[in-house]
């Protein structure tokens, strides 16, 4: 059994996974922006703490802000003594890998300067923990009957982003100008029917941050889900294609988190068309600035060739004006005509189990 918890966003990664015989083991899947810990997360933790609790494995996927400020902000409570730090095991890749432990000085308490949010968490794991390998493509890791995968990134991308934080000294903590110039001005596409889209187009996604980004399978008995965060799609796919699935032999799993907020760049056919499964996880709410999420990948999902026969749901983790009314362009009976089912998260919190 895998129970997944998903925390209102307005994009942004911010997951929790129960396993075990007993529901009593935990995962954290990044946390999203500041807000998110203060709205929600530090509550969730605090009351973990005081039930007995403790979190098993925190992902931190990449750099970017809309994932990892909320572990960063979780952090500095430990430090100010607000919190007791319960998480047995941090799974991130180093951005120095080969340097000795230091000590960071955050003193301020901005949270969009510099380098310092990954830098911040860094230094605070390497006081605490000792060093593990690189999380790559083909790393796995096993806890009781619980089996993870990690799909992405390759060991090269990692490298790239490493050269590129030692020669300058930061890297991109939001997303590129080209991912902003494509959706400058927010313009969703929802005034597109979804037998409009060309669903076979191919988008390049050139942030060398998502490129190094952690995707990974979470499987536990016959429950799974698929984790893709901002990860390229074409080294998720690649690996899933390692591990034997094709679209004659397609992974089939219980939920499927759709990479990048739903964003094109994060979600080519090429990777939908290796998954069978029933249940999309959308971490985007329709009224952000990045027009987050598109409705072609969307499109894509529905009218993939490989997609599962049953109905489709798909829970968008968030609600707004927007997104309820992205289908509204469609024919009446767009729900019956590909079989699809949403749902609009109004709370802080929701949940869903997957046997």
């Amino acid at each position: 059994m895998i129970k997944l918890s998903c925390n209102k966003v307005t994009y942004g990664d911010s997951f929790i996974i129960q396993y075990g015989d007993k529901g009593d083991k935990y995962i954290f899947l990044d946390g999203g922006f500041g807000k998110n810990y203060k709205n929600q997360l530090r509550r969730i933790i605090d009351k973990m703490a005081s039930d007995g609790y403790g979190i098993d494995f925190w992902f931190l996927s990449h750099v970017h802000n809309d994932h990892i400020q909320a572990p960063k902000e979780y952090i500095r409570d430990i430090e100010r003594g607000y919190l007791d730090d319960i998480v047995s095991k941090w799974i991130y890749n180093p951005l120095q890998p080969n340097v000795e432990v230091y000590e960071y000085n955050h003193s301020n308490n901005s949270v969009d300067v510099g380098f310092d949010q990954f830098d911040e968490i860094e230094a605070y794991v390497r006081k605490v923990a000792s060093a593990c390998q690189d999380i790559i493509s083909g790393y796995s890791i096993v806890d009781d009957e619980l089996v993870i995968n990690i799909l992405s990134p390759i060991s090269s991308k990692l490298q790239i982003v490493r050269d590129k934080y030692k020669e300058n000294g930061e890297l991109d903590l939001e997303e590129n100008d080209q991912f902003k110039q494509d959706v400058s001005g927010a313009q969703f596409d929802y005034d597109i029917c979804l037998d409009e889209f060309d669903t076979t187009k191919s988008y390049s996604d050139d942030s060398l941050e998502n490129q190094a980004c952690i995707s990974a399978i979470f499987q536990s008995g016959s429950a799974s889900v698929l984790w893709c965060a901002d990860a390229n799609s074409d080294t998720i796919a690649n690996s899933l294609k390692n591990m034997g699935y094709s679209s004659d032999n397609p992974l089939n799993c219980s939920c499927f988190i759709v990479g990048h907020h739903g964003s094109r760049y994060g979600n080519l056919s090429s990777l939908i068309e290796l998954v069978k499964c029933t249940y999309f996880v959308v971490s985007a709410d329709g009224s952000n600035s990045y027009a987050l999420p598109t409705k072609e990948v969307m499109a894509r999902i529905l009218r993939s060739p490989n997609r599962n026969e049953k109905k489709i749901h798909i829970h968008f983790c968030g609600e707004s004006y927007n997104l309820e009314h992205m289908f509204d362009v469609d024919s009446d009976d767009v729900y019956e005509e590909y079989n699809f089912e949403v749902s609009f998260q109004v709370e802080k919190e929701y949940s869903i189990s997957f046997t």
